[in-house]
């Protein structure tokens, strides 16, 4: 599941270019670069809360 917002910027960058133009044309690459790190704090964060829920701690 954490691979899938990456997916579906790859297929949109391989299929459609001027969707994901926004998002990395002017300061948009910026805002992606900084939303970057939350988003991998939301990944790590959200896999400890599993491991800990599926190993009954």
């Amino acid at each position: 599941m954490c691979l899938v917002p990456a997916g579906i910027l790859l297929y949109l960058n391989l299929t459609s270019p001027d969707l994901t133009a926004g998002l990395y044309g002017g300061g948009g690459r910026a805002v992606m670069a900084a939303a970057l790190p939350f988003y991998l704090l939301a990944v790590l964060i959200g896999d400890r809360m599993l491991e800990k829920c599926y190993d009954g701690g």
